[in-house]
């Protein structure tokens, strides 16, 4: 599997921009795969000087439904005309953030995915898009999930209530080598996902666990345990960054050592 990093926090080149977003492309089993879609055109802007064709992606993910993940998503339909579009079943719900003395708005634009259903797939439960392409809101709640989830919440008419990010997806990529696990901010613990891709194909060993983990808020310990587990979890290789917070990707580096390299745009490997 080829990555590239189309949008991410953080760049190591003048020529590509950076944002509070993530995006990232991929090419496995002769299919091109968009996963997330960052801020808003960016990732389109990067990809074109990254020699990335958004008209030729076959498969494209959200893998929730926060801003950072999905604003642009009008770009993508707009220079994309035939790629499905697959996202979590509740992603399109009115989901906001506490802000001091306001909630704001970060969800998907409604009217956006009412023009365009035709292009949407919502996953209800596990889906297999090809036998090696499986996308799963099923996901193991054993570990607990993020500090930083504090503060995402549903409205429900006048009432906001603490988000269970039950419309986040676990996409898995399996190859006769093992698998890989994407996500986009781990919402759900990256434990949790680690630990549902292992119950679901216990024969396949972890290539690589890539994306955000969401542990700006929570504690050295935890990181460093988080990080143990992982490592004993058998992954062999961790690319993170976005919202893993750069305090706890060092923790977790100094854990991992060489097994876990850091998302930039730009950043490309082959897994």
């Amino acid at each position: 599997m080829h990555l590239t990093t189309l949008v991410e926090n953080t760049s190591r080149s003048d020529d590509l921009a950076s944002q509070n977003g993530l995006s990232l492309y991929l090419e496995d089993h002769g299919k091109r795969i968009l996963f997330d879609m960052g801020l808003d055109d960016t990732f389109f802007r990067n990809a074109e000087k990254l020699g990335v064709d958004i008209s030729r992606v076959d498969y494209a993910i959200l893998s929730h439904g926060h801003y950072d993940h999905c604003g642009g998503l009008e770009t993508f339909l707009k220079h994309n005309t035939r790629a499905p579009v697959f996202l979590g079943s509740g992603s399109d719900q009115p989901l906001y953030s506490e802000r001091p003395e306001k909630y704001r708005y970060i969800g998907l634009d409604d009217t956006l995915v009412d023009a365009n259903s035709e292009r949407f797939s919502w996953v209800e439960g596990n889906r297999d898009v090809t036998p090696w392409l499986h996308l799963t809101r099923k996901i193991s709640m054993a570990e607990p999930r993020p500090e930083s989830n504090r503060g995402n919440y549903i409205r429900d008419e006048d009432e906001y209530l603490p988000d269970p990010f039950a419309h986040e997806i676990l996409c898995i990529l399996k190859e006769t080598d093992g698998m890989i696990l994407l996500t986009g901010c781990g919402h759900s613990g990256i434990l949790n996902m680690v630990d549902t891709a292992q119950e679901g194909f216990p024969d396949l060993p972890i290539k690589a666990v890539i994306g955000g983990f969401h542990l700006l808020r929570d504690s050295r310990q935890e990181v460093e345990r988080i990080a143990k587990r992982l490592s004993e979890s058998g992954c062999g290789r961790v690319i993170t960054g976005h919202c893993t917070g750069q305090e706890a990707t060092q923790i977790m580096k100094d854990t991992l050592g060489d097994r876990l390299d850091i998302l930039y745009s730009g950043y490309t490997t082959e897994i």
